[in-house]
């Protein structure tokens, strides 16, 4: 929960799942005693956290006002559960996504209900009425996930509370259940948050899922193999090895189309290191770059320009330099400091003011010796995004530089310069370049 909250719900159902499928016959004074257990140990390690954190949730689209909102907790609920009203995933997205691990959970349904011959059992009509119930309202809701997801999620939630199943084949259900549930309840509800939409409720919960199926599909389908070569011929056996293999290899085309894709037919080159392309195209800033590391004792907090957010500007990201440095400066991406600041209003208030603050350090250094002292800086980088500024942001430059004379009059010594950048930095820095 410290360190992401989107994770807490998986993680909960997950284990509140797994406990009760691997008792075979519930003992609930011993389930009673693990549950407060687990939540006096879970409770104690997030309270340092929980004490001083502000949850963001509460998006624009909020209800303000309400009978709900007066219900201590619920209220909290209401305003950060939404309910999907626009369109919903449809097919086509779905099994984009998800066709590959659809195809192996096929398989390995298939190979589970002709292991156990679930056709002959009578709980297998209920499982059919209830597959059907879901078709129905799949159609009548448009929510395809419904189908898709639901029908297998029933059948592995099923599985994973039949008395004849094993534990780790409980597990592995329960796992499978929980992922697909999951992925179905993301087409019917969403987390606010302040884009107003289910863009990070999807991308975090699909995320898990990926885990959630990577770690049970590749627990189970070697295992199935292996079960139904002792117990079935080799036909049936190869045809289970071919559907599995069949799945795996259309999955595996993703890794090289996307690469080719990303790096338009490999003509350019994508790494890990995101400063390369820096340093290519813009040496002077490469190298500013590199002398702030490299003397990264002798700096606290490095002014630089507002960013907006993930674009980029004369091929230079925002606030490229405390990105790449990791050291302090004054206002960062805007936009994620509104979502981080959600819940706390005076820090809303003052992005603002910070915004404003770094321009007339820029624009008016000799009468912001104030502002310097506030924050600390203690230097002054003057680059590309300094002069040029931004198109698409507005937080950011072009700032009315003065003559760097100015700064120098006051007391700012010449730290760094490499073609159109240059450090200034406070007396007494014992690097200089």
């Amino acid at each position: 929960y410290g360190s992401n909250t989107w994770d807490a719900p998986i993680i909960v159902a997950t284990l509140g799942m797994i406990t009760l499928v691997t008792f075979r016959r519930i003992d609930w004074p011993k389930l009673g005693v693990l549950a407060a257990a687990t939540a006096l140990a879970t409770t104690v390690a997030i309270v340092p956290f929980a004490m001083r954190y502000v949850s963001p949730a509460g998006g624009v689209d909020s209800p303000e006002s309400g009978i709900l909102n007066e219900v201590p907790g619920i209220g909290y609920i209401a305003n950060s559960i939404g309910y999907v009203a626009w369109n919903r995933s449809t097919t086509a997205e779905l099994l984009t996504h998800w066709g590959g691990q659809l195809l192996l959970i096929a398989v390995l349904l298939g190979a589970i209900a002709w292991r156990a011959e679930l056709w002959n059992k009578k709980s297998s009509r209920y499982l059919g009425a209830g597959f059907a119930l879901l078709l129905i309202v799949a159609i009548l809701t448009d929510t395809p996930a419904l189908a898709i997801f639901g029908g297998p999620a029933a059948v592995f939630l099923y599985l994973a509370f039949l008395q004849e199943t094993n534990p780790p084949q409980r597990v592995i259900s329960a796992f499978l259940g929980v992922a697909l549930v999951v992925l179905v309840a993301i087409e019917y509800v969403y987390i606010r948050d302040p884009f107003g939409d289910r863009m990070n409720t999807v991308f975090k919960f699909s995320f898990q899922v990926w885990a959630l199926l990577a770690i049970s599909l590749a627990a189970a389908i070697p295992a199935v193999i292996c079960r139904i070569c002792s117990v079935r011929g080799s036909i049936q056996t190869g045809m289970v090895l071919v559907a599995a293999s069949i799945s795996l290899i259309l999955m595996s085309f993703y890794s090289p189309v996307s690469a080719y894709r990303w790096s338009d037919g490999f003509e350019q080159w994508r790494g890990l290191d995101g400063t390369q392309r820096v340093r290519s195209s813009h040496p002077g800033e490469g190298a500013a770059i590199n002398w702030l590391r490299d003397n990264r004792q002798d700096v606290e907090v490095i002014l630089e320009a507002a960013g907006c957010g993930y674009g980029t500007e004369s091929g230079l990201p925002h606030s490229r330099v405390s990105m790449a440095t990791g050291l302090p400066t004054v206002i960062g991406w805007v936009g994620h400091q509104h979502q981080w600041r959600r819940g706390q209003p005076e820090r809303l208030e003052e992005i603002g003011d910070r915004i404003e603050h770094v321009r007339s350090m820029y624009e008016e250094p000799s009468d912001s010796g104030e502002l310097f002292q506030r924050y600390g800086v203690t230097h002054v980088y003057v680059g590309t995004h300094e002069v040029q500024g931004y198109e698409r942001c507005e937080s950011g430059g072009p700032y009315d530089i003065p003559d760097g004379s100015v700064l120098e009059q006051l007391g700012w010594e010449i730290a760094f310069e490499r073609g159109p950048v240059i450090i200034f930095g406070l007396p007494g820095s014992d690097s200089r370049n």
